[in-house]
C-alpha cells in the first residue's frame, strides 16, 4: 500500500493508497461558460509516490474557492481560511501533476464523478485518488450551473493569456415555492454537462484532439485507445448523486453509478457536524467508503488486478449491508 502523504511543515491529506501512483492534470474546454472543466485522475507508470512530492499540487485549487465556501456557508471568509490554515495547513493532493498516463496493460476503466452541492472538482481528490491508484480514470466535472462553491472560465484566448479568468459564483437559492424550479433547472444544466464530459472522453479515447483551454503541458494524446468505454461508471455525491441517476436515465453509453458519501473535509478540518455522533477517525471512514466502492466495482465491471478485501473484512462492525430503515 501508498501511504500518500506531504513531506513538508504543512499537515497533510493522509491517504491509504493502491498499488498504482496516481497523476492528475485539469482539462478545460471552449473559452466559454458552456465549456467544461474537469479534473483528470488516472493511473501512471511511476514508483514510489513520496519521491515525486514536489510535484503534488495544493488541495486548493485558487484562493478565490474560499471566497465560495464561505458563501456556501453563510460566514465570513477569514474565518474559514484561518480554520482551514490552522488546521490543514497548505494541504496537498498525493497525486503527480501532469504525469504521463500509463500505458502498459489492458484499458483503462472510467468513472465520471459528479460533486454535491457548493463542492468542486477537487473537493472529493481523497476518493477520486484512490480510485486512480487502483487503475481508474476518473472525470471529476466542475459544474457550471452556479451550485459549485465558484468555477472559472476564459471568454476568450487573449483573456487566458492576461490570466484574467470570469469567476461565477455560488448562487445561494433559499426554499420556498420556486425552490424545486431552481433546482430542477440546475440538476438539468448538470447533467448536460456529465454528457459532454461522455463525448469529450469518447473523443480521447479515439485519437480526436481536442483544445485545452489551460495550456498543453499535458499531452491528452495519451489517453487514445486507453480508456474502456463499454463499461463507463457515473459517480456522484449529495447533488452529484441525483445528477448521476438523471444521467443514468438520459445516457445509454453509461453502464450503472455508485454514491460515495464523504468528502475531503474531515481529512482537513476534522467532523464538524452533528458533534455529539461517534464517528469513525477520517482515515478509516475514507477507506471503508474508498473500499465499498471499489468493491462494488470489481463485482460489477472487475479490475486489472485483484481487490484486497481484507480491509472490510476487519471493519465488518462499522459495514451495515443491504437497506436502511430511516427512523426519526
Amino acid at each position: 500500500m501508498l501511504s500518500g502523504r506531504v513531506l513538508n511543515n504543512s499537515i497533510r491529506m493522509r491517504l491509504e493508497l493502491g498499488p498504482i501512483v496516481p497523476g492528475c492534470s485539469d482539462l478545460m474546454t471552449e473559452f466559454s461558460r458552456d465549456g467544461c472543466f474537469i479534473r483528470l485522475f488516472y493511473p501512471t507508470s511511476l514508483s514510489h509516490i513520496k519521491k515525486h512530492s514536489a510535484r503534488w499540487i495544493p488541495w486548493l485549487a485558487d484562493d478565490m474557492y474560499f471566497e465560495g465556501f464561505a458563501r456556501v456557508l453563510q460566514i465570513w471568509k477569514f474565518l474559514i481560511k484561518f480554520v482551514v490554515w490552522l488546521l490543514a495547513g497548505n494541504c496537498h493532493i498525493p497525486a503527480v501533476w501532469n504525469a504521463d498516463v500509463k500505458q502498459e496493460g489492458g484499458k483503462l476503466p472510467v468513472v465520471v464523478f459528479s460533486h454535491g452541492l457548493g463542492a468542486t472538482r477537487f473537493f472529493y481528490s481523497s476518493v477520486c485518488v484512490e480510485l486512480a491508484s487502483h487503475g481508474f480514470v476518473v472525470a471529476a466535472v466542475e459544474h457550471r450551473d452556479k451550485s459549485a462553491s465558484a468555477s472559472y472560465y476564459y471568454k476568450s484566448e487573449d483573456g487566458y493569456t492576461d490570466v484574467t479568468p470570469t469567476w461565477m459564483k455560488f448562487k445561494v437559492i433559499g426554499l420556498g415555492p420556486g425552490h424545486y424550479a431552481a433546482r430542477k433547472k440546475q440538476v438539468t444544466k448538470r447533467v448536460q454537462e456529465c454528457r459532454k464530459v461522455i463525448d469529450i472522453l469518447e473523443k480521447l479515447n479515439s485519437g480526436i484532439y481536442i483544445e485545452n483551454v489551460l495550456g498543453r503541458d499535458f499531452k491528452l494524446g495519451q489517453f487514445k485507445d486507453r480508456l474502456n468505454l463499454t463499461s463507463l461508471t457515473m459517480m456522484g455525491h449529495s447533488f452529484g448523486g441525483a445528477t448521476a441517476l438523471l444521467t443514468l436515465g438520459c445516457d445509454c453509453r453509461l453502464k450503472g453509478t455508485t454514491h460515495e458519501s464523504q468528502a475531503d473535509t474531515p481529512h482537513l478540518v476534522g467532523y464538524w457536524l452533528n458533534w455529539k455522533m461517534k464517528k469513525l477517525p477520517p482515515v478509516i471512514a475514507s477507506r471503508i467508503n474508498n473500499h465499498l466502492i471499489l468493491d462494488f466495482l470489481q463485482k460489477n465491471i472487475g479490475l486489472n488486478h485483484e481487490l484486497d478485501t481484507s480491509f472490510l473484512t476487519a471493519h465488518a462492525e462499522s459495514v451495515i449491508e443491504g437497506i436502511i430503515e430511516w427512523r426519526q
